[in-house]
């Protein structure tokens, strides 16, 4: 079903306001518990919102936040790059 441009337009700003909630949510999360990269867990809670208002395929839209997931696990735990033959050896091990 399409929906008109007025109907995008209120779903694009009740997906930002809810993207500032939940940042602001997260900030004394992340503070509590002294982790850092926030920024990391912004983008993938923006890409989350930005592909459910585009309303991307179910299938493709998991893909790409279990890549996204995958990348940031590497990228926060390995000094390796992830498209590399060390990272293999790290989520197995």
């Amino acid at each position: 079903m399409k929906q008109s441009l007025g109907e995008f337009l209120e779903l694009a700003i009740a997906y930002v306001i809810v993207f500032f909630i939940l940042r602001e949510w997260l900030i004394p999360i992340m503070q509590l518990t002294n982790t850092g990269g926030m920024h990391l867990f912004l983008v993938f809670i923006g890409m989350s919102l930005a592909l459910s208002l585009f309303r991307v395929h179910p299938l493709l839209s998991g893909l790409v936040k279990f890549g996204y997931i995958t990348w940031f696990i590497v990228f926060t735990y390995s000094p390796s790059p992830v498209l590399s033959g060390d990272t293999i050896p790290f989520f197995i091990g």
